[in-house]
């Protein structure tokens, strides 16, 4: 029998959690030839999992019942205990399933503590097994038990256990409160179940709670990231509920909701609740101005995305525009055929401070090119190279249309050869059409049929409508409309299908004897589209 002055000395030991001199003294009563009652090797066991020591927790549980050590419950859930602290699962869950094989019942501590290590380490489905073990053995449940459970349920990356989770907010009142209905509304966040995420944020108003920023904030980004772009509306409405409650309206909400209605195409919207923010007490950053303004790119209206820019540099809004947002600016004015407008905010970055890229290079050389300006379009190829920018694709084809569209051929020749032999830039299907397309407007449709036929040899790939729909042109423009047929059966039989243009263009164009009405028509009939 172990003195009683033993077992004060590791009780004294276990509360100053000096697990080292515990264990030590517990060896030494052994070595007595005295066998550690439950008493002393329970008081030991706290010693160690209090130290986090699980593992000689579970040395020592077993050493115990080696010496003859008449083990309780105690004993186990001081074990199960320390293997929760450390998040051991898979061991906390070992020692509950032995307890009846050594004639001990599980009870609410034995119970608590394995919920506890489910909760560290997302066991949701063992947790929730746990619960409905306790209800069948008639063991009440605390709070601390849903709470372990919920913990499980909420932890999981992929939150597909957010319908238990909903369900344990509704069993246990304690937990009703803002931080748990904030980490159920996440997991519904991970699971993408935005309708579910807006439930559990209705269901706050009806428990009496007022839900907060981080849980307007989570039903607002769920509702964001849905691919049915309806749901910027709903996440809107949010926004506004939310400001009209007294709530604090983050900037990342903001800037989700943006970037929703820029994905949705609705640019207005997005345009009118940049402007909104400021009065909800959320001043915009740059990621918010260059959000409305890809959102009008988008659309293509370069009015408002001007507008936009300029909003930005008001003295109030103590933001610069930067590159992406003129290059975005641009890119619209260009699009849209306003060219001077893309030249004169090209021009403007210089002074603004703002760094020109290659991509707002690009832009202005295919406004150029939508133009006409030739010289321009070539000119802004120089100016990239001088500034340390290597011309890509995108320059050089914007380069060579503008030169065909103002019937500089042998321009636009040069131009291709120096990308592909000079600079190492290789040109793409859209470069040959533009080649091709200058051959025509050059009077030279024998060489836009060379670009044409070698094209799979030269870059790899075989010509797409573009390239065909040109050098049909190029053949038309210059009487060889028998070559023109040709090479639509052959668009054809690659399965490659000019435009509805060409065609019409090769009626109006090609001589009308009776033969050749009958051999156009059936042609157009098998391989005309339908508009």
């Amino acid at each position: 029998m172990v003195d009683a002055s033993y077992e004060t000395c590791l009780v004294h030991l276990t509360h100053s959690l000096r697990w080292r001199e515990a264990l030590g003294l517990l060896y030494h009563i052994r070595a007595l030839g005295i066998t550690p009652n439950v008493k002393s090797v329970s008081a030991a066991l706290n010693a160690c999992g209090q130290a986090g020591q699980w593992q000689r927790c579970l040395e020592l549980l077993g050493e115990a019942r080696e010496w003859g050590t008449e083990l309780n419950e105690v004993s186990y859930n001081t074990a199960i205990s320390a293997c929760a602290r450390r998040d051991r699962f898979e061991e906390a869950l070992r020692l509950l399933r032995d307890m009846p094989s050594v004639g001990l019942v599980p009870d609410g501590w034995s119970y608590g503590a394995t919920l506890g290590a489910c909760a560290g380490t997302g066991q949701a489905s063992t947790a929730l097994r746990l619960l409905r073990e306790m209800e069948e053995r008639g063991i009440e449940a605390t709070a601390s038990n849903y709470k372990h459970a919920l913990y499980a349920c909420c932890d999981s990356k992929t939150g597909e256990n957010w319908e238990a989770a909903a369900a344990l907010l509704r069993r246990s009142e304690t937990l009703r409160n803002n931080f748990f209905y904030g980490r159920v509304i996440m997991a519904c966040r991970r699971a993408g179940q935005w309708q579910k995420a807006l439930e559990v944020l209705r269901e706050m108003s009806r428990v009496g709670l007022a839900p907060d920023i981080f849980c307007y904030d989570t039903v607002i980004s769920v509702a964001c990231m849905s691919s049915v772009g309806a749901q910027w509306k709903i996440a809107r409405d949010l926004l506004r509920e939310q400001a009209k409650t007294g709530v604090p309206c983050s900037l990342i909400s903001y800037n989700l909701v943006l970037s929703a209605c820029k994905k949705a195409g609705r640019p207005r919207q997005a345009v009118s609740l940049l402007r909104a923010m400021r009065g909800h007490g959320c001043s915009p950053d740059v990621i918010s101005y260059n959000t409305a303004i890809s959102a009008c790119v988008k659309r293509r209206e370069w009015e408002l995305a001007l507008f936009v820019l300029r909003d930005m540099q008001r003295p109030d809004s103590r933001l610069e525009p930067n590159t992406y947002s003129y290059g975005s600016v641009i890119t619209v004015c260009a699009t849209c055929g306003e060219v001077d407008q893309a030249v004169g905010l090209f021009d403007e970055m210089p002074e603004a401070g703002v760094k020109v890229d290659a991509f707002t290079y690009n832009s202005v050389a295919m406004a150029y090119a939508r133009d006409g300006r030739w010289r321009q379009a070539i000119s802004t190829l120089s100016d990239m190279s001088e500034l340390g920018h290597v011309g890509d694709v995108v320059s050089y084809t914007a380069a060579i249309r503008a030169c065909g569209w103002a019937g500089e051929c042998d321009r636009a020749l040069s131009l291709l050869r120096e990308m592909r032999e000079e600079k190492g830039v290789k040109p793409n299907e859209k470069t040959f059409a533009a080649a091709i397309s200058a051959c025509g407007h050059g009077g030279r449709w024998e060489r836009g049929l060379e670009l044409l036929s070698e094209m799979p040899r030269s870059t790899g790939f075989l010509p797409d409508a573009d390239c065909y729909t040109s050098a049909i042109k190029a053949c038309g423009k210059g009487g060889q409309w028998e070559q023109a047929f040709t090479l639509l059966r052959e668009a054809a039989a690659e399965g490659t299908t000019p435009d509805a243009k060409t065609y019409e263009f090769h009626r109006v164009s090609s001589p009308s004897s009776p033969e050749v009405k009958l051999r156009r028509g059936a042609f157009f009939v098998g391989a005309m589209p339908y508009p």
